[in-house]
């Protein structure tokens, strides 16, 4: 039971449920205690695979139009990244078969390099894209402490974390990627691909409050498949062939690397800091008053993405994201969860039971609302009518003093 000075405040998120394909795809083979296998387990039949043309369309962060598509052929070209196949198609240099997943890596880093310079929507790239062969550099989560790993990724250019958090260059906080690719020579390993692939996108799920949605990329040989993880679904295209179909892959990479933050999945009412005591945490924009969380109460522990997903803190309102100071107001509960759409938040429940209750002492006699405790001895009977009628009964309730609804996601 809550004393009366206590405080809670809520903060939904609510994403939509999009009518999707019913087909799922193969990730996992057989069942281990490996927490990468578990996962693949439990998300087996959780993945909608869906047409790369609908997928490009409906989840790209943006659509790159034709001229910024031309802009990076030409730049492409001119970087030796891109060749005439005639009839006006163009390809990228072929004999990927004899490449091993370093050699991989490289061409894809020599294809986002030859894109660095351009200037498009106004600005350069948001992020860069940076090779991690035989997985050297750790991505580490600042919830769990935990080390998940990727081949390659593209990093915010803008870092989510204090320049001396970044020093360590064996650890990554995972909080900067804002896409990870998995990448293997052969099609026979894109079962493994996938596992991996899933591991990375919801250790960034479930350990960065700031990310709504995120994005991945695998490929098998010349196979290209594009993920799309959020806890309202999770989606994965059709594959192609990225070195027969350039364009397609040049749309893509423009839409990943001039892509805003928001656009690429994080949250701009959550702010991630580095406090006075060098411990990271999260600035919660809720109905315009601000939230620093202090520790994390309760979090994530379903293996799936999809789902309600509560994430719950100890928290102290501050100035603005800018000056987390505490403005003295007693400690609140955040809670961070997420909805279907339509349904109602917890405030919105709670602000019709008292609207009722408060009806009902309105239009009610004493008498009456006595009569309705009959099950109850006097002194109880008495009591409930009296916080019904002077409304002390909510006293007894965990009251939320701000909410708000996030953006819904697709």
């Amino acid at each position: 039971m809550a004393e009366p000075e206590e405080m809670q405040a809520c903060f939904d998120t609510q994403p939509p449920q999009p009518e999707l394909p019913n087909h799922f795809l193969h990730i996992v083979d057989f069942f281990e205690t490996d927490e990468e296998y578990r996962r693949a387990e439990a998300m087996k039949d959780q993945i909608v695979e869906v047409d790369i043309e609908d997928f490009i369309h409906h989840y790209l962060p943006f659509q790159p139009d034709d001229n910024s598509v031309k802009l990076a052929e030409d730049s492409l070209k001119q970087a030796k990244q891109l060749n005439n196949a005639g009839s006006g198609r163009k390809t990228f240099p072929p004999n990927v078969e004899h490449w091993d997943e370093k050699e991989r890596l490289e061409k894809l880093g020599s294809i986002f390099c030859a894109l660095d310079s351009l200037k498009l929507r106004g600005t350069g790239p948001t992020c860069r894209f940076e090779l991690n062969p035989k997985h050297k550099t750790a991505l580490k989560t600042s919830v769990s402490g935990h080390k998940s790993k990727s081949d390659g990724y593209l990093r915010l250019l803008k870092p989510t974390n204090s320049p001396s958090s970044v020093a360590k260059l064996t650890e990554l906080p995972i909080s900067d990627v804002a896409v990870n690719f998995e990448i293997k020579r052969s099609p026979n390993d894109s079962v493994e691909n996938r596992r991996q692939v899933i591991h990375a996108a919801g250790d960034m799920l479930d350990n960065d409050p700031c990310r709504q949605f995120s994005y991945s990329v695998t490929i098998e040989d010349r196979d290209t498949r594009l993920w799309y993880w959020s806890r309202s679904h999770c989606a994965a295209s059709t594959s192609f062939d990225f070195t027969k179909e350039s364009r397609r892959l040049i749309y893509i990479l423009l839409a990943f690397i001039f892509a805003t933050p928001t656009e690429l999945g994080y949250d701009d009412g959550i702010k991630r800091i580095q406090d006075q005591d060098g411990e990271i945490r999260y600035v919660y924009r809720i109905d315009g008053r601000f939230f620093k969380t202090l520790r994390c109460v309760a979090k994530p522990i379903d293996l799936r993405m999809s789902g309600r997903i509560t994430r719950v803190w100890e928290a102290e309102e501050v100035e603005s994201f800018e000056s987390p100071l505490a403005v003295g107001n007693p400690k609140v509960i955040v809670r961070d969860v997420w909805l279907v759409e339509s349904d109602k938040t917890e405030k919105q429940i709670q602000d019709e039971v008292f609207r009722n209750l408060d009806c009902l002492c309105k239009n009610e006699s004493s008498a009456r609302l006595d009569a309705s405790f009959s099950g109850e001895d006097d002194k109880h009977r008495e009591e409930l009518t009296e916080y019904i009628k002077n409304g002390k009964y909510k006293n007894y309730f965990l009251s939320t003093i701000v909410d708000e609804k996030g953006k819904p996601t697709r």
